[in-house]
């Protein structure tokens, strides 16, 4: 996967920073100018940026973000954070008590169903192999089991991460199909390729996925943004 990382747009009220900036995401830190309101800042910095999320943390700075994104917020008077998160054209917000409850919130209310645990299936272009140890190993230490393809299991295993290696459909094999529907996958990342088996193997395992409900990812922006939600 490319070096490319999601970028997080923080609007932190009161208080330090919200991710760290160790973590795999891209954070910016918002802070209005003098004579400058908060929602004409965060629209702003929203349309420089164009961030895969924005973060809120209190009741009024949520609402701030909410006006700039043109967004509705999820009401909560317990909600400490809001996070929006991007559907088709527009954003979509979710409210917690935690950063990361909200953003889990936000990209469930987008379609996005978030599980704690399970399997996660990686198969990507050899263009994306140098990158995607990060991401497989974060999630591999949040507990979940993972399956690869191929050279991007050699890759991952390499590298010291306990890595169950499946067969293409173009190869001959129905494994991927199978773990699909038996539910021992939460998540595939899937990225493009050249080729006609490659094409024909990526679609299948989209399709196959979308028929069983599983988030089929297929870019590092989405992982990373998943794993801040799963608090990786």
């Amino acid at each position: 996967m490319s070096a490319e990382k999601c970028r997080i747009l923080e609007l932190r009220g009161s208080g330090g920073e919200i991710f760290p900036k160790e973590n795999r995401a891209e954070v910016h830190s918002l802070q209005a100018k003098d004579g400058e309101s908060l929602k004409d800042a965060a629209a702003d910095a929203a349309a420089k940026l164009s961030p895969c999320a924005v973060i809120a943390r209190g009741q009024d700075t949520g609402s701030a973000a909410a006006a700039a994104l043109n967004a509705d917020i999820e009401a909560s008077e317990d909600a400490a954070y809001f996070a929006f998160v991007r559907e088709g054209t527009g954003w979509v917000c979710g409210a917690g008590t935690s950063a990361a409850q909200a953003l889990r919130g936000a990209l469930e209310r987008s379609g996005v169903r978030v599980r704690g645990g399970g399997g996660v299936l990686f198969t990507v272009s050899d263009a994306h192999k140098p990158s995607l140890y990060p991401v497989a190993d974060a999630f591999r230490r949040l507990g979940f089991e993972i399956f690869a393809t191929g050279g991007t299991a050699r890759v991952l295993k390499e590298r010291g991460v306990l890595t169950i290696s499946v067969k293409k459909l173009s190869e001959g094999s129905d494994q991927i199909v199978k773990l699909l529907q038996a539910g021992r996958l939460s998540y595939v990342f899937n990225t493009p390729t050249s080729g006609n088996s490659t094409l024909r193997d990526g679609h299948m395992i989209r399709t196959t996925a979308a028929e069983n409900g599983l988030p089929c990812f297929t870019d590092i922006t989405q992982a990373q943004l998943l794993l801040l939600a799963l608090g990786g």
